[in-house]
């Protein structure tokens, strides 16, 4: 696995690294830029900079973490932190709620009567939704569609601009579609007629198309193979819960903004991998990653020859086979 820290002052020197290893660009980067390594708590020994030793890289990087934050803290019970004596000077804060939930309430509006332009269900709107087990409030949503944006087709989809104050989680796990934002649902019932409309008409397929359900024309992969990989990318989320206790929020966020298929292709045009690899990872669980669906051949067809060798990289470095 390719190590990234905050070490570069400039984006072509992060450029100039690409896919280089740690062992190679360290001394580099040092000797450029004295003290830097230190400055991000990079262990000193050389050794740990390989890739076989990213466990103990990790371990040895914790500990100096844990120094640095213990040394601040005791700086400020004795007074000797920068600035610990400095008198701070009382701030005047201005909360606007009510102009603020307004411009909220109008953002909800007018995507309804959008929605509904697009051939959605009236919503329900400013409702609570309920753990069927519990009784627990899990969201004040600011709309939802019960029975899906349209009757009996999908999954009942739910708006929720307050996440925080949610639990997504147990929402995903009860069958609903979450969106966080209001351009998020808006892109995804877009995204959904699309696909529903099919491709503009084409010339017929080459031959050896003919018999695969999943191949659109030229080759291109169907709408099959997307809506799979579209489930696989949530499962792997509500697995890592379940099976981990590892609860990826951003990741959650992604899905719910970009969709399985463009929040693979982020996550993958980054120069560094994700938080959530290098947690799945130190949990020994590379195969809940989004770098190990990209792979699968059955998934090819979505991506670029780049993007499936950037995944592929990532995981042979970490040994995940």
């Amino acid at each position: 696995m390719t190590c990234y820290f905050d070490l570069h002052p400039a984006q072509d020197t992060n450029l100039a690294i690409g896919k280089r290893r740690p062992e190679d660009y360290f001394p580099e980067v040092e000797k450029k830029h004295p003290g830097v390594l230190a400055s991000q708590w990079i262990p000193d020994d050389p050794a740990l900079w390989r890739i076989d030793r990213y466990p103990d890289f990790l371990a040895a990087r914790r500990e100096l973490l844990a120094g640095a934050a213990n040394a601040f803290l005791g700086a400020l019970r004795t007074g000797t932190a920068p600035g610990a004596n400095e008198l701070l000077e009382r701030q005047k804060v201005v909360v606007e709620t009510i102009d603020d939930q307004d411009a909220r309430n109008e953002e909800v509006a007018a995507l309804i009567v959008e929605l509904t332009e697009l051939g959605c269900a009236e919503p329900a709107v400013d409702c609570e939704i309920s753990d069927p087990g519990t009784g627990k409030a899990l969201a004040i949503a600011e709309a939802c569609w019960p029975e899906g944006l349209q009757p009996g087709q999908g999954n009942p989809v739910v708006l929720e601009l307050d996440p925080g104050e949610s639990d997504l989680a147990r929402l995903e796990e009860l069958g609903y579609e979450v969106f966080t934002s209001t351009d998020s649902l808006r892109g995804y019932v877009r995204r959904r007629n699309q696909e529903a409309a099919g491709p503009v008409e084409e010339p017929a397929a080459p031959a050896e198309n003919v018999g695969d359900p999943s191949a659109g024309p030229d080759g291109e992969p169907g709408l099959n193979v997307r809506a799979e990989f579209e489930r696989a990318m949530k499962d792997i989320y509500v697995r890592a819960k379940s099976e981990v206790n590892y609860i990826a929020t951003s990741f959650l966020g992604m899905l719910s903004d970009y969709g399985g298929l463009g929040t693979a292709q982020r996550l993958l045009a980054s120069t560094q991998a994700s938080t959530g690899f290098t947690a799945l990872y130190e949990h020994g669980r590379l195969d809940l990653t989004v770098e190990a669906l990209v792979v699968k051949p059955e998934f090819a067809g979505l991506f670029t020859d780049e993007e499936i060798d950037i995944a592929r990289q990532r995981l042979d470095q970490l040994g995940y086979r």
